[in-house]
């Protein structure tokens, strides 16, 4: 490990033990703004040991699981109380980007673990309403042969995101969130024990 990088591990070992001494009152703050990422670039050394947050809040890795990897720490909500505040935050922040209330909704409910990443490229396509873009988005089929990817690229000059399986989130991402639900078909609500802030890739200890 580098000079550079012991450096950054310690400091975010540093920035990690300053999490348990913050006021309930400011987590409150940072969850109801949405703005839920305590540390932005935190280094993986092979394991994480989650601080004891106050007010019942608490600290989820995420990223990937290789020493040196980069990831984020970010807030969770553990009680009613703060699961409630974690929620309005969530949503607040999916409508100030634009999108409607159950635009929001629906964007908060998905099941999309790209969900967050994916919010602002969601926000310009609904906004931008153009329905020749969002139709083109609609129509791309991670199943296209080679050939057929290349020709729906040059036809609706879509590159972004890039990869495969990204733009297919973006794409499923995009359809459940204009789709407004019917009686029948109500909104998708996490049960108890699904956390929609968890990742496949989080890691806890």
């Amino acid at each position: 490990m580098t000079t550079i990088n012991t450096l950054a591990v310690a400091a975010g070992k540093q920035r990690l033990h300053t999490l348990a001494g913050m006021q309930p009152s400011i987590l409150d703050d940072i969850a109801s703004r949405g703005e839920t990422v305590l540390i932005p670039e935190y280094i993986y050394t092979g394991e994480f040991a989650a601080p004891q947050l106050r007010g019942g809040w608490g600290c989820l890795y995420i990223g990937g699981t290789r020493e040196g990897t980069v990831g984020q720490v970010v807030l969770i909500p553990q009680t009613d109380r703060t699961s409630d505040i974690w929620r309005a935050g969530q949503l607040n922040i999916a409508k100030s980007k634009g999108l409607n209330d159950g635009q929001a909704l629906r964007w908060l409910t998905s099941r999309s673990n790209s969900k967050h990443a994916l919010l602002p490229l969601l926000a310009e396509v609904l906004l931008s309403r153009d329905e020749d873009r969002i139709s083109n988005y609609l129509s791309y089929d991670i199943n296209f042969t080679k050939e057929a990817y290349w020709s729906w690229r040059d036809a609706t000059k879509i590159d972004y995101p890039k990869h495969p399986k990204q733009l297919k989130a973006f794409c499923d991402l995009l359809r459940e969130v204009m789709i407004v639900p019917t009686d029948d078909e109500p909104p998708h609500v996490p049960a108890a024990d699904e956390r929609p802030w968890e990742h496949p890739l989080a890691c806890r200890k």
